[in-house]
């Protein structure tokens, strides 16, 4: 069996399992879709499948799948969030030219194709109008409008859909993690970044984080409140920090109303009557206004790193919270 210790996509996986039975998976392929939702996990074990020359499924234990994927057919491109140079791709035209070693094909794949540029975009370009037979190019990216029209045009494109929360629920107890400790995971998931699997224990940090912050917050000197938040500055902290923020902020309004759908154990923190005191309805939902702003700021790509963007926002309800007390 292929595929087989991978959680959902069914109808994708079902698909290019076929290609890789019938020796067709070959070509240029564009896995895109949502962040952390399994498009790099498929296409490692597909680089796996096509470089082995044994059986080509997960029972395999040949020495080609043992130190997979240190094996002479098989390249793979991560700059992280950097660019992707023309010096990154091209060493790709000469690899695929050269006949398989072990396996049946030869694989490159370009995580955050993204990042080309212009330069590297277009020597891509070039190389897949000249791809040989029997190899493939798997691109990934979770931003396809950044990618040029001419190198879209001939991929062939596979789109991911976001996890539903039975498969992330299945991912993250596999990796050992306890979800019940952040509360009632099937009603949190909606409300989670497609981060979450990639940085489950990061979430918990501020699932015990933010409720003290929205405590203290009412009494902290501007200073505090800055230093409080001066470690929120990737795009991923700053994007856990605001999910977790807007729960919490969800959860408080939902108490005041006697609501059953409490997403975090919101009820169990001994200083629950605290933040109600504080948290009213008014400035709950004035702060979601505000957390969907920056939000929507992130997205755009503003020139601002993430903290830069996040700062504002809170030092606001700082304000907003100190001018209520007067």
């Amino acid at each position: 069996m292929i595929f087989n210790k991978i959680k959902g996509h069914t109808e994708v996986l079902s698909r290019i399992s076929q290609e890789i039975l019938n020796r067709s998976f070959n070509g240029v392929f564009l896995f895109k879709g949502p962040t952390a939702v399994g498009k790099y996990t498929i296409a490692k074990a597909i680089g796996k499948y096509l470089t082995c020359p044994g059986l080509g499924d997960d029972t395999c234990r040949c020495e080609n799948c043992r130190l997979f994927p240190n094996v002479p057919d098989y390249m793979e491109i991560y700059k992280g969030t950097g660019m992707v140079t023309v010096g990154d791709i091209e060493p790709i035209g000469d690899f695929l030219t050269l006949m398989a070693y072990r396996g049946k094909s030869r694989v490159v794949i370009i995580d955050n194709a993204h990042n080309m540029n212009n330069i590297s975009a277009n020597r891509l370009l070039k190389i897949m109008e000249e791809i040989p037979k029997n190899c493939a190019i798997i691109l990934i990216t979770d931003s396809p409008d950044r990618i040029p029209s001419p190198v879209l045009s001939r991929c062939y494109q596979v789109d991911f859909s976001p996890l539903s929360p039975e498969n992330i629920k299945d991912i993250l107890k596999g990796l050992g993690h306890d979800t019940a400790q952040i509360g009632d995971i099937d009603r949190m998931i909606p409300y989670l970044s497609e981060s979450v699997l990639a940085n489950f224990s990061r979430y918990s940090e501020y699932i015990k984080f933010v409720p003290r912050f929205l405590k203290d917050v009412n009494t902290m000197g501007e200073d505090d409140v800055i230093a409080a938040i001066k470690d929120i500055d990737t795009k991923e902290d700053v994007e856990i920090f605001l999910d977790v923020f807007l729960i919490f902020i969800n959860d408080l309004l939902k108490i005041r109303y006697d609501s059953p759908d409490v997403v975090c154990s919101i009820r169990k923190i001994d200083y629950l009557e605290e933040l109600t005191d504080v948290w009213k309805d008014e400035i709950c939902i004035l702060m979601i206004d505000k957390i969907k702003k920056i939000r929507e700021d992130i997205k755009k790509r503003i020139n601002l790193k993430p903290g830069q963007l996040l700062l504002p926002g809170i030092l606001w309800l700082y304000y907003f919270l100190h001018q209520k007390k007067k």
